[in-house]
């Protein structure tokens, strides 16, 4: 580890990451590219890994390069706030630059803060209490954090939320608690799954967006409007002669 790293770590007023660092060889140049699941493997105390994930987050902001000096301006820019950077590669667009057949891009992917997010709440609380120490939750506490979750995610991007969004949502998730990871290829299936040849995308997290916007769309339209044959009482046929039998005279007067 280099005196950038150590000097960073004193300077958030976080010394006792600095042997944690040194042990990890993270050097200025990965210090960059320390991402949420890296920076929870690193940092596995709550509250030292909150502090650090807000230092650090201000710290990408800060020595991100803006678009435009990428090397083409032909390549999509990242537009994501509040995010930590990741590299990525794509061919090389331009065919006059033979020696160079990849141009690295960076690509921005938004962060949450599960924890923050859940601790806001008192409700919220409890559950993060839950996944420390029991490493499980029931079946309504899984309802009530997923309520949280998906209201923080309309409040930062909307009812209709891209699915870069909601996987780096459901990501986070399980980076902040791996107790509830699965055995989906991704390890958040259960939380979010992308839809894919026709069929629409799952998961709980899905669920209860989807469920929010029916019952947006249901205010929206107003109270139902009440059918001709609920607003006009029905008419009753009274015949003009009404015959009574008599069981004495055993017959129809």
């Amino acid at each position: 580890m280099d005196d950038f790293v150590t000097s960073k770590l004193i300077e958030w007023q976080l010394p006792g990451l600095i042997e944690r660092f040194r042990d990890e060889a993270i050097d200025e140049e990965s210090f960059g590219y320390l991402d949420l699941h890296t920076i929870t493997t690193l940092i596995p105390r709550i509250g030292e890994r909150l502090k650090f994930i807000n230092k650090h987050n201000e710290f990408v902001r800060h020595t991100v390069c803006p678009p435009a000096t990428l090397p083409t301006p032909d390549l999509p820019a990242a537009t994501v706030a509040n995010a930590n950077p990741e590299m990525a590669a794509l061919p090389n667009p331009d065919p006059e630059m033979p020696d160079a057949t990849m141009v690295p891009v960076l690509q921005i992917v938004p962060v949450f803060d599960i924890c923050a997010v859940l601790s806001a709440v008192p409700e919220g609380r409890s559950i993060v209490e839950s996944l420390d120490t029991d490493q499980l939750i029931t079946g309504k506490e899984r309802k009530a954090m997923v309520r949280i979750l998906v209201s923080h995610l309309i409040e930062r991007c909307g009812e209709t939320p891209t699915a870069v969004m909601k996987i780096a949502l459901a990501s986070a998730l399980i980076h902040a608690f791996p107790c509830l990871n699965d055995d989906s290829g991704s390890g958040f299936g259960t939380w979010y799954a992308k839809g894919r040849s026709h069929h629409p995308a799952t998961g709980f997290l899905e669920e209860r967006l989807r469920n929010i916007r029916k019952q947006l769309r249901r205010s929206s339209r107003g109270p139902r409007p009440q059918r001709e044959q609920d607003t006009v009482p029905s008419r009753i046929v009274i015949p003009d002669c009404t015959r009574f039998f008599d069981p004495l005279r055993r017959a129809c007067t």
